[in-house]
């Protein structure tokens, strides 16, 4: 069998988990490996995209039914064995009100929705999360969740430029996030948008409308490619179309 893995892809992958790797171990030089969650996101909105210009260019359309069933097989079955034994190791070694927020978390990712639960109990890096086993889980729970926008967006793709719609998207997601950081610089100022969301240093890190920008980048780029080279997309970049 053929490979369907895109190698250059999957080499940027492992420098973004490289880099939060070395960042959570303190590593000296790494105070910055926090950018590798900003990357991984940027390389799925490029992966998805190209994924589907080339099946657009295949089919004559973009096929959002089977964009949403490759996703269902590829991620629901694995992370449900990974929360099933992630509760059966809780039972063993973690306290009962342990057990019971482990479970929780294993609910909330389930449905992808964990970034919504430890945004509302606390920051990443407070000491309570060192023992949730499924705190990783936030930033699966953003990238399905950007999934979903994305289907919708490959929708309404088919009657408005797809193109300028990712545009139009990724400026209002750009506007949005610098609206935030504004916010936590100046937090007095009369021109804010956020007066009413507590902890937005928190809403910037786990929420997905302050994480929109860096997929839009990377399928921004990805349009990109395609256009303007799509010998080189189909080919040298990427040889048989992704399996995803």
């Amino acid at each position: 069998m053929v490979s369907n893995r895109i190698l250059r892809l999957d080499s940027l992958r492992a420098l973004a988990v490289l880099l939060v790797v070395f960042y959570h171990l303190d590593a000296p030089g790494f105070g910055f490996g926090y950018l590798g969650v900003d990357l991984f996101f940027m390389l799925s909105g490029f992966l998805m995209t190209h994924t589907m210009m080339i099946n657009r260019e295949k089919k004559g359309q973009f096929e959002v039914r089977k964009f949403y069933v490759r996703r269902f097989k590829r991620i629901v079955p694995s992370l449900f064995v990974t929360i099933l034994f992630t509760l059966i190791i809780a039972f063993v070694l973690l306290s009962p009100e342990q057990l019971a927020d482990t479970a929780k978390q294993g609910l909330y990712s389930q449905f992808f929705l964990s970034n919504f639960l430890f945004f509302d109990q606390a920051g990443y890096f407070a000491p309570e999360n060192e023992v949730r086993a499924l705190l990783h889980t936030w930033s699966l729970s953003v990238e399905e969740q950007f999934y979903i926008l994305f289907g919708i967006m490959l929708l309404i793709g088919k009657r408005i430029n797809f193109t300028i719609l990712s545009i139009i998207a990724a400026v209002l997601g750009l506007v949005y996030l610098l609206a935030a950081y504004w916010t936590l610089l100046v937090p007095n100022s009369d021109f804010t948008l956020f007066k009413s969301i507590e902890n937005l240093d928190y809403a910037i890190f786990y929420l997905p409308q302050f994480r929109i920008i860096q997929f839009l980048v990377g399928g921004l780029v990805a349009l990109f490619i395609f256009k303007k080279e799509p010998a080189f997309a189909n080919k040298q970049w990427f040889g048989n179309t992704p399996n995803i």
